[in-house]
């Protein structure tokens, strides 16, 4: 059986790399092999490559128009010092839509 990261392990890694450290100073903060972090990076962003083609498939059924990725947002949305949501806005610009020129779609909502 392989050898599989908890969860807690893998979000420490993930935030570590959202928020620009190096795979060696994950490795030395975390203990966990470089491979394996890398191999978690290509996975994480396999997902959100797949996630964007399936929001441009919704896009497409509920506007039929075509959309293009603009960027992810980073979000913290708080109330009365507290943090209700913390995740990503994924921003997509619209092709031919009557009203609207961008459709936005929050999709990860991190652990506070």
């Amino acid at each position: 059986m392989a050898n599989v990261l908890n969860t807690d392990r893998q979000i420490a890694v993930i935030a570590a790399l959202a928020e620009g450290s190096s795979i060696r100073t994950i490795e030395r903060m975390t203990g966990i092999h470089r491979d394996t972090i890398m191999r978690l990076g290509v996975k994480v962003g396999q997902g959100r490559t797949a996630l964007r083609e399936e929001l441009h498939q919704v896009i497409q059924r509920m506007h039929g128009v075509h959309s293009t990725h603009v960027k992810s947002v980073p979000v913290k949305e708080g109330f009365k010092g507290k943090v209700i949501w913390d995740g990503i806005v994924e921003v997509f610009e619209l092709h031919g839509h009557p009203e609207a020129t961008h459709a936005y779609y929050p999709c990860l909502c991190m652990e506070s």
